[in-house]
């Protein structure tokens, strides 16, 4: 009983010590310096890393004086030695837990080491929350990340918020995480996409998918494929598609889809049928001659001339998929192995070629729901 009494009274003396002690590595908000935004460029044989971070007395309001964002650049030949010189240059303690976007410059994608380095590194850090969005720009991140939106920065944090906010954008329903483009590219060869993102008078638009094959840049997806790529991807709630009828322009809003694959194979020839089911609202027409719109066979006139319009693009983005980049951005691998066992395991150790010269059939079936409250 003695015993058991002297190993309480132990117990009790350690926690009080440790409430009236602080941690012994305690760092003060004001003593830190919050990454929210990291920018990587190629220069020359050196990393061109370009930090974002607010002026947290400003932000905060306790100071009126001074920019809301500092914009740091540091030459490395690893991000890792690069943050190491940024916290040598400066009097605060550089700290990543907030970081919200990781934008990659054109000439950084271009070689192939880059991505896996900084990939590894972020990776192994835990201070980097596999949440971080990804984004590429077809130029050089440091310019991109000096420009302000017509928002209070940080810039990082404007743009995180956007793609956060606004999932109609094609871009934006396929954005990728740091972790997500990790297990992306690790499980597919080095074959993946990242969001675009630029410029445009000076305001922030969405820019097509950077391109990455064997870990490298390959090209762009241009802007004009992002829609129908939402489609095939099944990611294309609330886009919008746009058919003429009469010389009338009208906009059919999604607000459901599926897409489904069916595989066949005959002579060592792939063939991949693509279903693309979709509900939606017509939500403009032409003021006084709307009445047609009400008419059961107008609307299926119009729900034949989306399904049209949406063939026609899904087919000319899966050419330049199949034609251009050559391997399987739309996931129709990952869909084979679940739907046809036997199909996959005849195709699977040559995955890249038999995609890259299958026969793909798209067929899409649009059903207009609500045509508005006019009448």
């Amino acid at each position: 009983m003695k015993s058991m009494t002297k190993y309480k009274g132990v117990i009790i003396a350690f926690v009080c010590i440790g409430l009236l002690t602080g941690c012994w590595d305690k760092v003060e908000l004001s003593d830190r310096s919050f990454i929210i935004t990291i920018g990587l460029d190629q220069a020359g044989n050196l990393l061109n890393i370009t930090y974002n971070s607010p002026n947290l007395p400003v932000v905060t309001g306790q100071s009126e004086s001074g920019p809301k964002l500092f914009t740091r650049t540091t030459k490395a030949k690893t991000l890792y030695e690069a943050n190491k010189l940024y916290g040598e240059k400066s009097n605060l303690k550089i700290n990543f837990e907030h970081t919200k976007l990781i934008i990659f410059g054109k000439e950084f994608l271009e070689d192939e080491y880059n991505l896996r380095k900084v990939l590894d590194y972020f990776n192994r850090n835990s201070q980097f929350s596999k949440t971080v969005l990804a984004l590429a720009t077809n130029g050089k991140a440091e310019e991109f990340l000096k420009l302000v939106p017509n928002a209070d920065p940080p810039i990082g944090m404007y743009i995180s918020q956007a793609f956060e906010n606004n999932n109609t954008d094609p871009v934006i329903s396929n954005k990728v995480n740091i972790g997500e483009l990790t297990i992306m590219l690790s499980g597919s060869e080095g074959n993946g996409y990242i969001g675009g993102i630029g410029t445009q008078e000076d305001n922030i638009i969405t820019d097509g998918f950077a391109v990455i094959k064997n870990y490298s840049l390959a090209g762009w997806l241009d802007h004009k494929y992002a829609l129908p790529f939402s489609w095939l991807t099944g990611k294309g709630r609330g886009t919008v598609l746009s058919t003429d009828i009469e010389g009338n322009s009208i906009p059919y809003e999604i607000s459901e889809i599926n897409t489904s694959m069916d595989f066949s194979m005959k002579d060592d020839n792939l063939k991949i049928k693509i279903e693309i089911q979709t509900e939606g609202d017509v939500q403009e027409y032409i003021l006084g001659i709307e009445e047609k719109s009400y008419k059961s066979t107008y609307i299926k006139k119009v729900e034949l001339a989306l399904q049209k319009q949406m063939e026609w693009e899904c087919r000319q983005a899966v050419e330049v998929i199949q034609k251009k980049f050559g391997f399987d951005m739309i996931g129709a691998g990952d869909r084979l192995k679940l739907k046809d066992r036997g199909i996959w395991m005849k195709v699977k150790d040559n995955w890249k070629e038999f995609f890259k010269t299958a026969t793909i059939e798209i067929k899409c079936q649009n059903n207009i729901r609500r045509i508005g409250l006019a009448k």
